[in-house]
């Protein structure tokens, strides 16, 4: 069976996701802040997944937790980093600019080097990142958004890169 982590699983795009991957017989790993939503989410999926509360801004904590999921999936198909946060901030305080770019950005980079490495030691895999059509233009009220998913856009493109490098497509045989 193919098997999925996805952090940011507990509502919205990242809760639709394990649903689908669910019903496609995925076997999942489930990580996210609300312990809360994350259990009444695996108690609603006909597998039990593996899940486990993470604060993707604790950056050691988020990799040692990450590796152990990967480890007790075996070989994970497929890795989805979902988790993300905006706030408006009209006055430009700074507190939640700096929530934002710890979430968007320190967590999703981190999240993503455990990926990374855990998918080249396996020799295989896809990478996966949600970020926002923000990311193309600042926006007035919430600019560590805009931002913060332009980081993740460039990054994740960085990282197709290597893992293009590592891994180059095959092309399926012809008959002749």
């Amino acid at each position: 069976m193919p098997a999925a982590i996805i952090v940011g699983a507990s509502s919205g795009i990242g809760r639709a996701l394990a649903k689908e991957l669910a019903d496609r017989g995925y076997v999942l790993g489930l990580v996210a802040r609300r312990g809360d939503l994350l259990q009444q989410l695996a108690s609603a999926l006909p597998r039990d997944p593996i899940v486990d509360v993470v604060d993707v801004t604790h950056l050691e904590e988020t990799t040692a937790r990450l590796t152990a999921v990967f480890e007790k999936l075996g070989t994970v198909d497929l890795f989805i980093y979902n988790s993300g946060i905006g706030r408006e901030n009209p006055n430009l305080n700074l507190a939640p600019e700096l929530d934002t770019i710890r979430v968007n950005v320190l967590g999703f980079a981190n999240a993503m080097n455990v990926a990374v490495k855990m998918l080249e030691r396996q020799g295989r895999g896809h990478l996966v990142g949600i970020s926002s059509i923000s990311s193309f233009r600042g926006g007035l009220i919430a600019p560590a958004y805009g931002a913060s998913k332009a980081f993740m856009s460039n990054y994740l493109e960085a990282l197709h890169c290597r893992m293009t490098r590592l891994f180059p497509p095959t092309m399926p045989e012809t008959a002749a």
